[in-house]
């Protein structure tokens, strides 16, 4: 009778007089129903769309995402693979970092989208592992954002350059297997990550390499429907070791791009050499008739071996004061990467006042550097291969502007530098007497040799980017 006498008193609203934690309660269960039925819809929209795509009831795609985990600017094969699916008649998405310019034909083009990716940094100056997971976190639900917004019903192909390949193949195998099971997917192998990783441990057995190493083993075997390689080693490996079908595995050796091509006039020097005076307005002077240029392309990272370069070129300053040879050489080496600072250590920890060696550094724009290249005598390549299974893109730039290469000596090296054809291979990688002493060679006791190097250079550059991939992958992605 009180209870009822109170809420007569109180008028109707007082029966709904509850508190605030009452109140959420009743809003969140009222609310369930209408969030499930919103969910369930969602979750069947998505089934009918994925099952429409796996039964190949939508049509045929004509678009082409092409991403690569690094610059842009200088990733020149997945530039090139790009220009190949826009000439077949796609809509190419072109996705990664833009830390550098790209070659205005890219923006020109209306089949092809530039699309910048999220680069992660360290700002925090975290420790090695910490920032690893990070990275691999941040960058997980970057590309499923960005990859989600790239790919639609009109995808037909996804190519990836590896390495790297954590996490974005991790992405792209789950937007495949979650939402777009029509997407035929493409990994563009470059190396191995596993063996750059292990570069840091030098333990094949440690546990980040060993997982590394099924992460891209599994992956690919499961999810992936094509497997580009850059040699016949790797193909062979991909083949026995991570038991990939194949059918599924080709070798598209990579060539030169139709902007890398022969000097063709000392007047065309002249004008490039304007064109960098970092290197080529300092003290001495290079003079074209008597000196030398050898340019040293690289990329600063562990698979390179910095330490022979420069105590072959300390070797070889002696070794032409001695014989009192009138002429300098000039190294270029250019790029950038994590062990730059190392290397200019290196350089300076030496007294080069004599000048008969003058090294310099740049670091060119895209532009530029095939430039550079047409005046070198010999390009010396520091790659020694982190598995034994790539080439190195910077030896086919030398090729196409027909200078030969002094490569360290690894794996798969002969299947692109000839020993005494196009190039020089070396005997043993440790030792800088016998760079020096090659490099002493070709100026000035052999230089037949160096011409017929030359000769061997400019035959190997009549095999171009565009006649390998017509040629072994056309018919392959044609469009129906």
């Amino acid at each position: 009778m009180t209870r009822f006498i109170q809420l007569s008193e109180k008028g109707f609203s007082g029966m709904f007089d509850f508190g605030l934690p009452v109140w959420l309660i009743i809003i969140f269960w009222l609310s369930i129903p209408f969030t499930l039925y919103i969910l369930l819809a969602n979750v069947s929209y998505l089934l009918m769309k994925r099952s429409k795509r796996a039964r190949g009831l939508i049509p045929d795609g004509d678009e082409v995402v092409v991403a690569v985990l690094g610059d842009l600017g200088h990733s020149p094969r997945t530039l090139n693979q790009a220009r190949q699916f826009a000439k077949l008649g796609y809509h190419v998405y072109l996705a990664g970092y833009l830390e550098s310019d790209l070659p205005t034909s890219f923006y020109d083009n209306d089949d092809i989208t530039v699309e910048a990716l999220k680069v992660i940094r360290n700002d925090s100056n975290l420790p090695y592992l910490i920032f690893a997971g990070y990275k691999v976190i941040a960058q997980f639900y970057t590309l499923w954002k960005s990859f989600s917004e790239l790919i639609d019903d009109k995808t037909k192909y996804v190519m990836l350059q590896n390495p790297p390949c954590i996490p974005a193949l991790a992405v792209l195998c789950l937007l495949k297997f979650t939402h777009y099971p029509h997407i035929k997917l493409i990994i563009d192998w470059h190396n191995l990550n596993y063996t750059i990783l292990n570069l840091k441990f030098k333990n094949l057995n440690h546990p980040l390499v060993r997982f590394l190493k099924y992460y891209e083993k599994i992956l690919s075997r499961k999810f992936v429907d094509y497997n580009l390689t850059v040699t016949e080693k790797m193909a062979k490996f991909l083949i026995e070791d991570f038991g990939l079908n194949k059918k599924k595995v080709m070798t598209l050796y990579d060539k030169p791009s139709d902007n890398f091509v022969s000097l063709k006039s000392q007047s065309e020097a002249d004008h490039i050499m304007g064109e960098i005076p970092e290197l080529f307005n300092i003290s001495p002077k290079y003079e074209p008739k008597k000196d030398h240029i050898v340019v040293v392309s690289s990329s600063f990272t562990e698979d390179e071996d910095f330490t022979i370069l420069v105590d072959a070129l300390i070797k070889l300053e002696s070794k032409m004061l001695a014989s009192n040879v009138g002429s300098k050489v000039f190294v270029f080496v250019t790029g950038k990467g994590p062990l730059k600072g190392n290397f200019i250590k290196m350089v300076n920890s030496h007294d080069w006042s004599k000048k008969k060696v003058i090294i310099k550094t740049a670091w060119l724009p895209i532009r530029l550097y095939p430039e550079l290249l047409k005046l070198a005598d010999i390009g010396v390549s520091l790659h020694y291969s982190s598995s034994g299974l790539d080439l190195p893109m910077k030896i086919v730039d030398l090729f196409g502007c027909g200078i030969p290469a002094l490569s360290l000596n690894f794996g798969c090296i002969d299947e692109l530098v000839k020993h005494g054809v196009n190039g020089l291979v070396m005997k043993d990688n440790k030792n800088a007497d016998e760079m020096c002493d090659k490099i002493y060679n070709l100026f000035y006791e052999d230089p037949n040799l160096l011409l017929k190097l030359k000769e061997g250079a400019k035959i190997e550059s009549e095999s171009r980017w565009e006649d390998e991939w017509t040629s072994k992958l056309a018919r392959t992605f044609k469009k129906k």
